[in-house]
Order: structure tokens, then sequence, then C-alpha cells
């Protein structure tokens, strides 16, 4: 791992990843399917938390600077928390913990196959984010496009297991 423990600067809010039905039902997932999904998740999440902190679409999840952990499941289900620690040295935007909520709110609407009018008022909020941090609203939705278009393969490995070991995946914020 690049990063040590103590180079995080600062944790976002954990990221409830729920799978249910099936052997999800009964506390227990097909692993090759759960590693798929968590490969998906993890990098969508790595990808829009990395977005909210530095307005940045960083493609290349290695260069990412942010580290997806999960802790360990609760019993009776299969619910992973997954912990988004920002382990950069710079931070551009002081209040990333909302912008995170939103655009990862956004991008899984998107992934889903939402249309535009679907999403249309999870975009307004996340633009009035943006506008608050000073960018260039234009400039900061084609780069949440590109995101889009980038993690197609992600969505697709994070509902792997849909269909084979569980009925459902989603993914849910905590925090206030």
């Amino acid at each position: 791992m690049p990063h040590e423990p103590q180079d995080i600067k600062t944790e976002l809010d954990a990221v409830s990843i729920i799978y249910d039905g099936l052997d999800a039902e009964q506390g227990a997932m097909d692993m090759v399917s759960l590693a798929r999904s968590l490969d998906g998740y993890a990098r969508i999440l790595a990808t829009a938390s990395t977005f909210a902190v530095s307005f940045v679409y960083q493609k290349h999840f290695d260069a990412m600077p942010v580290r997806v952990t999960v802790e360990t499941p609760e019993h009776g289900s299969f619910k992973l928390a997954a912990i988004v620690k920002w382990v950069g040295e710079s931070k551009l935007f002081d209040e990333p913990k909302e912008l995170f909520k939103r655009v990862l709110e956004w991008l899984m609407a998107r992934l889903s196959g939402k249309t535009k009018e679907q999403t249309e008022s999870m975009e307004r909020i996340v633009m009035a984010l943006i506008e608050q941090s000073g960018r260039d609203k234009n400039e900061m939705f084609a780069l949440m496009n590109k995101m889009v278009d980038g993690l197609q393969n992600a969505a697709k490995n994070a509902v792997a297991p849909v269909g084979e070991t569980c009925s459902t995946a989603r993914v849910t914020v905590n925090g206030p």
C-alpha cells in the first residue's frame, strides 16, 4: 500500500454497501462476485471522493490520492462499511463531505441508467455546491459526465453479484 495510516488527512463519511436477498440473506456471498463488486464500488467511491475534494477526475485508480477501506461486517447481514480516506497533501475544497455525498448520489443514479430528467434535481444540488467553491460549473459538469463514461465497467462490476448471490446491491452514505 503506497500510504501508511498516519498519512491520512481527512476521512469522509462511511458509505454502506448493502447486499440483500439470496445468499446475502443468510450472511454469505459468493467470494468471486463480492470481490468483483467491491472492486467496482471502490473505483466509484475513489473517483467521487477525489472529485469532491480536488475537482479532479483521476482515471487511474492507483494514482488517486485516496484509500477506500472496509470495516468488519455486522452479524446477521452482509453489509460492509467503506471508509474513504483522503491521503493527499493539499486539499482544494474545505468541506468535501456534502459534495462527496451529492456527487456519489448523482453518479450512482447516472450509472444505474436514470435519465437526465430523473437526475436533474441531484445535478442542481451538486452544481450549487460546486458554485460555492468558485469553480466553473460548465467545466465541472463536463468533467462529471466524463466520470460517468469512465466508470461504466466499475458500475457493471459493482452489481455483479445481483442475481447470482444477492437480489439487490445498494450504496448509502452514512453520517449527518
